[in-house]
């Protein structure tokens, strides 16, 4: 399989590259657009285990999309429920008025290029 990049463009119309090892100057094309979006600042995006998901960088040592880890869940583990602790366990009654923390920003994890279909935005589309 080789994974494809479709770059949507006003100006210029739709463009299709495909990261082939068999195709050596198709897949440095490939490479350096990929580069390039990303350093201009275009949003790429990747459909992945079935999410879209946002792509965050690019290796080009080995043709691997960087993304957040979306495998984990964002709740964490299921916490108990009142019933399966006894009171004395339960601690303190949150705060309502409390202002709610920011969540960790999740781990990394690469994507070989070859095994997903990108689509990347330009940061000035739309209408």
């Amino acid at each position: 399989m080789s994974g494809t990049l479709d770059i949507l463009s006003v100006g210029d119309g739709h463009l299709t590259l495909k990261f082939d090892k068999t195709d050596p100057i198709e897949l440095e094309r490939a490479r350096r657009a990929v580069t390039t979006l990303l350093r201009s600042g275009c949003i790429l995006f990747a459909e992945i285990e079935g999410k879209t998901t946002r792509i965050l960088d690019f290796d080009a040592n080995t043709d691997s999309y960087i993304i957040a880890d979306v495998s984990d869940s964002p709740q964490g583990p299921p916490k108990p429920t009142d019933s399966d602790v006894p009171e004395s366990n339960l601690g303190p009654q949150p705060n309502p008025n409390a202002i709610p923390k920011k969540g960790k920003r999740g781990r990394k994890k690469s994507v070989p290029a070859a095994d997903v279909k990108v689509t990347s935005v330009p940061i000035r589309a739309g209408g």
